[in-house]
């Protein structure tokens, strides 16, 4: 057997693909094989931007002595968790079932009928205190699989049953009528008030935390959860978390205090936080935001866009075989680049010094590089040096480009330039939201135009949409998560731009997503239409990404509204009720649905218009961000819905007609009406 990754398209299992070890992709004939050849098969999940990854696949992976024990053994897949994360979440699940954690590389040894009986993450290729090493694992299992085969099947049902019983849903219950109160104070308990976020270090962004709290604010006037929400966003851009020279943010801060990262950057990390500045800036319109989503636009349209509207995944943490390389710095370095006084400046503001600031996230030893995140003191020190704060402003501009222009003569870190339906819909969200809140048509053009991609190039002749494209191929069969991030992201595009077409796509895609995913017996969608997995699983849990289902929740919620379908709305109440019991018990984990639930507490407010908004009445209905508007003089697909037909023009002049709070006014001519029902 020889390794037959060479002709896949993943950049993940490219990166493999010259590897001793005999890897095959997840198809039929790998377990085929494994049959035929009485072998259990050895999985191993992860991506392409995943620094312990590249760590296992070096120590382990390209070792002859490691990659001939592999071969002799076991049958062994390769499988990219962004390709197919209805089998990462399956066997993800497994791992934290037996070793009660998970993480990436993913490694599942299993059957020949994919029935796992071992599960764990990183493993080097010698022993390590508490951590076995490939050289003693797969001697041991493959003992075990020749003369413990009995004791192996029973593990096997055993572990299936657990798997079946973690699938199943407690009975349907009403949400809390109080959820968001404890919700906040759920926050409150876990604020850090000295660096923000919540618990202790790692750190993670947590984007639907943010928008929570932002949004718990709006609804309630609670100065302290928009503080919360404030302090974290402002600790983020001043952090090391913040690329400060080429911009955009790293996956997550090693540390309590930001400064530190893991250095990858990711699409759907992008995309959420775009969504979260865009909010703050809403209701502080403070410019720093404002600042920060422009240069996270920077960055994705310079980095990370391709030549057809389509972002890129992510970018690697690793550069010349090192994570972090391409961002750190000697204080000489920036030294010998930048004007003395301008140095004096930057060095002080970004905290640099000569014996650095950066200590190594797996060693934890100093390193003598700099990670570039803002002091704390920047004022005092401008003033300090004798500044104002326009001349400051100025040199820093002008010093990060220096930087910016030095830096990208290095070695740039590895890109996944696979574009996902899924992390795209994210995007088109961020960006309509983005553009939207700071009043740039361009970022809600890029969303549109991002859509339009996907809508042409992702979708077959028989309507049925796909996840990947790279390299001009379309290909692997839709997951739930495709189909309702995109359609989150069509809604979005709606509300800013109230081009109906939008909401006829995300109609029609969520009619597929029904007949595909929905499963009637459980009020739930399932993430995959797959059958070749052992379980169809549902998601509920808000992690980095928001669960499939708390997504769906939002999209019905929205679409029943726009389309005036109670039979949308009813299958939203059936979902989260499906769900209610979790909810209710660890709201923290599931702050994406209560964003949405709580839409509910006094509906959508709704505004019906018979004939074509100006300019600006167009501009003065974006500063109300919840605001359903059905334009019915442009829409023919909304003009055509029976339930809009009694909406017609008083005297033949433009009528408004607006409801919240399940009571409707009377309709009215005026424009000013409107504004008023609104504040």
């Amino acid at each position: 057997m020889i390794n037959q990754l060479n002709s896949e398209l993943s950049p993940y299992l490219l990166q493999h693909k010259d590897n001793p070890v005999a890897w095959q992709p997840w198809a039929e004939d790998a377990f085929k094989q494994a049959k035929e050849h009485d072998k259990p098969i050895f999985l191993s999940i992860g991506y392409a931007t995943c620094h312990w990854c590249h760590v296992m696949e070096h120590e382990s992976f390209e070792d002859p002595d490691v990659a001939n024990l592999m071969n002799e053994a076991f049958i062994n897949i390769k499988v990219d968790r962004e390709e197919r994360p209805d089998i990462d979440h399956l066997y993800m699940s497994v791992c934290q079932l037996l070793t009660g954690s998970g993480g990436w590389p993913l490694t599942i040894i299993m059957t020949p009928d994919k029935r796992p009986f071992f599960a764990g993450t990183y493993f080097p290729k010698q022993s390590l205190p508490n951590r076995p090493g490939m050289l003693e694992l797969i001697p041991a299992i493959s003992d075990a699989w020749k003369n413990q085969r009995d004791d192996i099947l029973v593990s096997t049902q055993k572990i299936m049953a657990g798997l079946v019983e973690h699938n199943q849903l407690s009975a349907p219950e009403q949400v809390a009528h109080d959820l968001s109160k404890q919700t906040f104070t759920s926050f409150e308990s876990a604020f850090d008030n000295t660096y923000g976020g919540f618990g202790n270090a790692p750190k993670f962004p947590m984007p639907h935390h943010l928008l929570f709290l932002l949004r718990y604010h709006q609804r309630s006037n609670n100065k302290d959860a928009l503080s919360m929400a404030t302090t974290t966003l402002d600790a983020m851009q001043e952090g090391g978390l913040y690329d400060q020279i080429g911009f955009g943010f790293h996956r997550y801060s090693t540390d309590a205090n930001w400064h530190t990262p893991h250095f990858e950057k990711m699409l759907y990390d992008q995309a959420q936080l775009l969504t979260a500045y865009s909010l703050a800036y809403d209701i502080t319109q403070n410019t720093t935001y404002k600042n920060t989503i422009d240069n996270v636009v920077t960055y994705l349209t310079r980095d990370l866009q391709g030549d057809n509207a389509g972002f890129f995944s992510a970018e690697d943490a690793d550069s010349e075989g090192e994570e972090g390389t391409f961002y750190v710095w000697s204080y000489d370095e920036v030294k010998q680049i930048l004007e003395k006084n301008n140095f004096d400046l930057i060095s002080k503001i970004y905290q640099l010094s000569p014996n650095g600031n950066y200590t190594d996230e797996a060693t934890r030893k100093p390193t003598g590089k700099n990670i570039f995140h803002q002091s704390p003191d920047k004022a005092s020190i401008i003033d300090e040096l004798g500044l104002s704060n326009k001349e400051a402003d100025s040199i820093v501009t002008a010093s990060l480009i220096q930087l910016h222009e030095k830096r990208s003569k290095r070695i740039r870190p590895g890109l996944d330039d696979k574009i996902l339906t899924d992390w795209n819909g994210l995007i088109i969200a961020g960006l309509a939201q983005a553009g939207r809140a700071t009043n740039t048509p361009t970022y809600v053009k890029l969303a549109e135009d991002c859509a339009d991609f996907i809508y042409h190039s992702m979708i077959d002749k028989t309507g049925k949409l796909h996840h990947r494209y790279r390299d001009g191929s379309v290909g692997i069969i839709a997951t739930a998560f495709d189909y309702h991030y995109f359609i989150y992201g069509l809604i979005h595009l709606y509300q800013v731009t109230f081009h109906d077409h939008y909401l006829e796509k995300a109609n029609t895609l969520l009619q597929q997503a029904n007949s595909l995913f929905w499963d009637s017996s459980n009020n739930t969608y399932l993430i995959s239409q797959d059958d070749d997995l052992l379980l169809r699983q549902h998601d509920s849990y808000d992690g980095a990404l928001p669960a499939v289902n708390s997504v769906a929740y939002f999209n019905l919620l929205h679409l029943s509204t726009y389309l005036h379908q109670p039979a949308l709305f009813k299958q939203a109440q059936n979902l989260i009720s499906q769900f209610a019991a979790s909810i209710n018990q660890y709201p923290m984990g599931y702050t994406f649905w209560i964003q949405a639930h709580e839409l509910l507490s006094t509906g959508f407010p709704i505004l019906v218009t018979t004939h074509a908004l100006t300019d600006q009445q167009h501009a003065d209905l974006q500063k109300f961000p919840y605001l359903v508007i059905q334009n019915l003089a442009d829409s023919p697909y909304l003009s055509n819905q029976k339930q809009l037909a009694s909406f017609v023009a008083i005297d033949d002049t433009p009528t408004f007609y607006f409801c919240h709070d399940f009571m409707c006014k009377k309709p009215t001519t005026s424009f000013n009406d409107v504004i008023q029902y609104l504040q």
